[in-house]
């Protein structure tokens, strides 16, 4: 998010003198609240997912939106994925009701999520996994 928002007032920045990563230090607290409001006024619910496999994987942009559903070019689904540790992952969703227990399809799901909007780096506890997925 940082990254995006950045790169969309880089150039507005450099014109008036004016460095994008300090203006970031300033807003993120903003787009916080910003979010925060939508997910209280939308109903949003939260969930520990559980993994017992203990193969959750995170990366550089840990809170990602797993399943984004883009209608002309507005982005109209929330599903807030974010990776805890290697076996719990908090998920906030609308949905009202979910299974918490991730089987092998859903946790792959989620890792391809985490590896597809990280930037540079990928966390694991456990080499087998992140090399599972290098080949992804």
């Amino acid at each position: 998010m940082k990254n995006r928002i950045i790169g969309l007032i880089k150039e507005k920045c450099h014109e008036h003198g004016i460095n994008p990563d300090n203006l970031w230090m300033l807003t993120r607290h903003q787009y916080s609240i910003l979010i925060s409001r939508v997910l209280i006024e939308k109903k949003f619910n939260l969930f520990i997912l559980v993994d017992d496999t203990n193969g959750i994987i995170t990366g550089d942009q840990p809170v990602v939106n797993a399943k984004p559903e883009i209608i002309n070019g507005e982005i109209t689904d929330l599903v807030y994925y974010f990776p805890l540790s290697n076996s719990k992952a908090l998920l906030i969703t609308q949905d009202s009701e979910i299974d918490v227990h991730l089987n092998e399809e859903q946790r792959d799901m989620y890792n391809k999520v985490i590896i597809e909007n990280s930037e540079d780096q990928l966390y694991s506890d456990r080499e087998d996994i992140l090399k599972k997925y290098l080949l992804y």
